[in-house]
């Protein structure tokens, strides 16, 4: 009989960087698909407010992912 466990034992079974590093890649991917859309409409305001934001949310990811690296 298979023995059911919990997901997470403690804390330390949580590995921060490999969520950072997930979202990280979807974020490339919503700029991507941001981008194709701006090539194709043309300037328009919201396309460009949103890669801004997700331009920046990349950035604060990176720093997070940078600190979390740090011994």
């Amino acid at each position: 009989m298979t023995k059911i466990a919990p997901i997470l034992d403690s804390v330390d079974a949580l590995d921060v960087a490999d969520a950072i590093d997930r979202e990280i890649e979807t974020v490339w991917g919503v700029i991507a698909a941001l981008q194709c859309i701006l090539a194709e409409h043309g300037d328009e305001p919201y396309i460009n407010g949103a890669l801004r934001l997700a331009n920046t949310h990349l950035d604060a990811l990176s720093a997070i992912r940078r600190d979390v690296d740090r011994p």
